[in-house]
């Protein structure tokens, strides 16, 4: 079963005729896309067809654009994870350092002004070392690629590397306390940090990791928010093409589901009917 379908594609450039390095995170942001590129301290704001820089952080020793060819590349913010917020009176986008570096544990807080976006950056070195100690992984190792909102925290996702030991891992940090120290107004030290789960993603080539496998990681991640809901004629078993999703037990109010045709599920929610009562169908 595929996973993604791809609807088409688009080569960005900005004004200038110099083009989008790199799209390490995406996120809707006003009436387009906010684009981070990790190898440089602007952003890409992609509205329509136009694409336009948004600067986020200072130059590092002059520069605004890196690489290893000319040996600035550990200079870089090294933005890896971005996400849409809307968490009471904050509403924008999200960007978060990979913190495989010291100098990569900034974030930037990208809202909406009145002419132009505003963007709020803040260092949040101590949360990412609470972050390590939480996984269990030293600085070193540490390189958060993904990020997305569960409920009221922010879900990291670290990426791993089998080779040195170090297993794919999700931890959850308090989303409003975090917010609070984006904005000055809390301690990095004290947004709470927990609720650590770890995945074996194994290797391609070969069940266990060797010379000629592949070992998979996490790159990046997005929560979907899919409330699948079971019909008498799933038989509560849902069928793929490649795989089987069991039900879940039956409730009173509880989801349903619909047969996938053609590896698609109906997302449509409602009520059981009672079985004493046909129910109606919305």
């Amino acid at each position: 079963m595929r996973a993604v379908k791809v609807h088409g594609r688009s080569s960005l450039w900005f004004d200038d005729g110099s083009p989008v390095r790199a799209a390490s995170a995406i996120a809707p942001f006003g009436s387009g896309w906010l684009i981070a590129q990790d190898d440089a301290t602007h952003a890409a704001w992609w509205q329509a067809d136009v694409v336009t820089r948004l600067r986020l952080f200072p130059p590092v020793d002059g520069h605004d654009l890196f690489a290893e060819e000319d040996g600035t590349k550990r200079l870089k913010p090294d933005l890896e994870a971005a996400w849409a917020i809307d968490a009471g009176s904050t509403s924008g986008v999200l960007l978060l350092g990979s913190g495989s570096l010291p100098n990569r544990t900034r974030v930037a807080l990208v809202t909406e002004g009145p002419t132009q976006p505003r963007v709020t950056v803040a260092d949040l070195t101590s949360l990412y070392d609470d972050v390590a100690r939480a996984l269990g992984v030293p600085r070193a190792r540490r390189n958060l690629e993904g990020a997305c909102v569960v409920d009221d925290r922010l879900r990291l996702f670290q990426r791993g590397d089998r080779r040195r030991g170090v297993l794919d891992a999700s931890i959850d940090v308090g989303l409003a306390a975090l917010l609070a120290a984006v904005s000055g107004d809390g301690d990095p030290a004290e947004v709470p940090v927990g609720d650590v789960r770890r995945y074996d993603l194994g290797p391609l080539g070969g069940r266990d990791a060797n010379a000629d496998s592949v070992p998979l990681a996490i790159t990046d991640a997005v929560a979907l928010t899919v409330v699948p809901c079971w019909s008498r004629q799933s038989r509560r078993t849902l069928r793929t093409r490649s795989r089987t999703v069991r039900s879940p037990p039956r409730r009173s109010r509880s989801s349903r589901v619909r047969k996938w045709s053609r590896g698609r599920v109906c997302l449509r929610s409602r009520a059981a009917p009672s079985r004493r009562s046909k129910g109606s169908r919305s």
